[in-house]
């Protein structure tokens, strides 16, 4: 049975820090960064670098890297540095010990860290296309047979392209950017003739909201966007794919979702499937669609809001406060009112798409 990722990393953090691996005085330097790298509390940006070191040391150029999207050189390397082999003869010493270290350097073989200058960051963890589930289950089973181990570990190719990356952090710096105007907004509720709180009321007022009431949505919103600031500005934001939804309609149909009730991740995790990069699918489109799930799917993890009402709650179907569907105050419950509240308040919609979210049945 799968796990969140926080279990994933909570596997490859144990197993690096406890786990036996090569005294080879190179690797021995590696996996001390990797360890830094690795804190208790999900990963040390201040680290990153034992990344790229890490790639760096198991990775060179092949055919079968680029024709096949395999590396039985890159499979040799991660064995060699969780000692694969021992004894006399040098001969292959296969244990649950050794796959759990084995898949650790590969988790972090397709871990990267998304900078750049002057922006915030993101974790991207991209397990090899070849893989229906996270590394540590994926070669638990595995660890008896050499071959057949190494052929898996031997998979490169990677879930999400180096232009899905970049669109993923380009989504995170929009989001942030929405999330930072948002709050200019509701600062100046109360301050400029109304006009913030119109925008207040367009996405959340509905026919049985009060003035007291406006005011604790206001606050809700505030104290809610505040800690979304937090989290976008804090380099902890993790995203990656749920492998065990792979050639399900899950996978092809979902833009994203976060783990919640039992199964929620103690990190700060988004798992993103292709819908998110799927086009023409929703009312916004590119950079301001991303923005767009990105928030959605925050205020679910940190704030607890929901999909109100189920099957009926995006900005597609219509998610106009003035329907019926949201009486009793239920639009502030809505992940997507959120959503578009804040694309409204950062300027981020056209006439029409905004009319198309507002229309009512």
């Amino acid at each position: 049975m799968s796990h969140n990722f926080s279990k994933e990393y909570e596997s490859a953090h144990d197993a690096i820090h406890t786990g036996a691996f090569s005294k080879d005085k190179e690797i021995d330097a590696l996996v001390k960064k990797l360890k830094k790298l690795l804190a208790a509390d999900g990963f040390d940006d201040t680290g990153s670098d034992a990344l790229d070191a890490l790639r760096k040391h198991i990775m060179s150029f092949s055919p079968s890297r680029v024709l096949k999207g395999t590396s039985s050189n890159e499979a040799s390397k991660i064995l060699e540095m969780a000692v694969a082999y021992g004894g006399t003869a040098n001969a292959y010493q296969g244990s649950d010990g050794l796959s759990l270290r084995a898949s650790a350097m590969k988790l972090l073989r397709h871990t990267y860290f998304l900078s750049k200058t002057g922006a915030k960051s993101l974790w991207v963890i991209s397990v090899p296309k070849g893989y229906m589930d996270w590394p540590s289950l994926e070669l638990k089973p595995l660890s008896s047979n050499e071959a057949v181990l190494k052929d898996r570990l031997a998979k490169v190719r990677e879930y999400f392209s180096n232009t899905n990356k970049k669109h993923m952090h380009e989504g995170t710096l929009f989001a942030l950017n929405w999330v930072q105007k948002t709050l200019i907004v509701l600062a100046n509720v109360g301050k400029d003739k109304g006009k913030s709180m119109e925008l207040v009321k367009r996405w959340f007022e509905t026919k049985d909201t009060s003035a007291s009431d406006l005011t604790a949505i206001v606050s809700n919103l505030t104290s809610g966007f505040k800690k979304l600031q937090a989290v976008l500005n804090g380099n902890r934001l993790i995203f990656t794919d749920n492998p065990s939804d792979r050639g399900t309609n899950e996978e092809k149909n979902t833009e994203a979702f976060v783990w919640n009730g039992a199964w929620k991740d103690s990190l700060k995790v988004v798992y993103i499937e292709q819908g998110f990069f799927a086009r023409g699918a929703n009312v916004l489109s590119g950079k301001d669609n991303w923005a767009r799930i990105i928030v959605h799917e925050l205020t679910h993890s940190e704030l607890g809001t929901e999909d109100y009402p189920p099957d009926n709650s995006y900005g597609w179907q219509g998610i106009n406060p003035a329907d019926a569907k949201f009486n009793g105050n239920k639009a502030i419950t809505n992940a997507e009112n959120w959503a578009y509240f804040a694309a409204d308040c950062a300027a981020a919609m056209s006439n029409g798409e905004r009319n198309t979210a507002l229309r009512l049945p």
